[in-house]
């Protein structure tokens, strides 16, 4: 396991978060996903259900209210939580 730490932004990735999660998690420290509340799918169901499995995997949900600039914040939020020598941004359809 690698000393990284992936930072992930999400919304509505329910076709390819889990073969996503499932390929980076065993080779990182830590993965960060900040799942956009205005997500419609069931991307906030497959994510919890994969931290049940993945110590490694934390999870948090970001009000979303003005897009554009609120993906900026999202991205840095993230990166603030990581402690990790290295960070890795992946999108949820990456794998």
């Amino acid at each position: 396991m690698y000393d990284v730490a992936v930072n992930m932004i999400v919304r509505n990735g329910e076709d390819s978060i889990a073969a996503c999660l499932e390929t980076i998690l065993p080779r990182v420290k830590k993965a960060i996903v900040l799942i956009d509340d205005t997500s419609t799918d069931s991307t906030s169901a497959i994510v919890h259900r994969l931290s049940k499995k993945w110590d490694n995997l934390e999870v948090k949900w970001y009000p979303v209210r003005e897009p554009l600039i609120d993906v900026v914040a999202m991205r840095n939020a993230a990166l603030e939580l990581i402690k990790e020598k290295w960070v890795w941004i992946v999108d949820s359809d990456e794998y």
